[in-house]
């Protein structure tokens, strides 16, 4: 984590401000010191700035006290992907950008972040996630408490040099099924694969021979109070929003 820290601090600059939302000591030790070296202000989470997030979203910077905040995006972690942005807003309020907090208000309430945690509504609703990680896929899975449903069906297709095993733990325990395909990229994994590791576990999996075909099976084996949740690579979920952009 250290060495990913130190090359993420490359961007650093000369007297420059730092919003940082590090919390781990290691890589906040290593981002601490290079800015040091280059002379940058920090404003740290948790000491210059911070968040509450039940059903809205508070802040607080050093100056600014604002409640009631509403967020456009899925997702718990979202509460502090928006507490930075605010921390930068701020700075930039100081330096002279025009902001009103009805403008700050309605941007973090209007913002929308195609093929993460994209809901497209319907019956059975369709959730988009992006998540090519283990801690993507962690992120998804606590969203998905979020939004109500009776059973999941998973819509997968992952690069072969990803963690793949490691994400299907983490999202398995919370699926009845899995269709798997493989996306149009020479990277992706053989969906036959996932297909035997998840039979492997004792659950339902299908291949699909393309996106179109694993979301019409994920269709017609869900019930309308189901929920259809597409993941594992943006290139899976860039093919399936292709096509329910074109029908929804």
């Amino acid at each position: 984590l250290q060495d990913v820290a130190r090359e993420k601090a490359g961007i650093i600059k000369e007297g420059t401000i730092l919003i940082c939302g590090e919390r781990k000591p290691g890589p906040l030790e290593v981002i601490l010191k290079e800015a040091e070296r280059k002379g940058a202000t920090v404003y740290l989470l948790g000491r210059d700035f911070g968040y509450g997030y039940a059903d809205d979203l508070s802040f607080w910077g050093r100056k600014w006290r604002l409640q009631g905040l509403r967020l456009g995006l899925l997702g718990r972690h979202q509460g502090e992907n928006a507490a930075l942005a605010l921390a930068t807003l701020e700075v930039l309020k100081e330096k002279g950008f025009e902001l009103t907090e009805t403008d700050i208000r309605r941007g973090l309430e209007e913002v929308r972040w195609p093929g993460r945690l994209e809901l497209f509504e319907g019956r059975p609703r369709v959730l988009l996630d992006g998540a090519h990680n283990p801690e993507g896929v962690e992120s998804l899975c606590e969203a998905l408490s979020e939004i109500p449903h009776r059973a999941l069906h998973l819509i997968i297709g992952v690069m072969a040099d990803k963690p793949w095993p490691e994400m299907l733990r983490k999202i398995l325990p919370l699926t009845q099924r899995v269709i798997a395909f493989r996306p149009n990229n020479p990277r992706a994994l053989d969906p036959r694969i996932i297909v035997e590791e998840v039979h492997a576990l004792g659950l339902e999996a299908f291949e699909a021979q393309g996106a179109e075909e694993a979301l019409r099976i994920a269709m017609e084996s869900s019930d309308p109070e189901d929920l259809i949740v597409v993941a594992g690579s943006l290139f899976t979920v860039a093919e399936v929003r292709e096509i329910l952009s074109s029908v929804r």
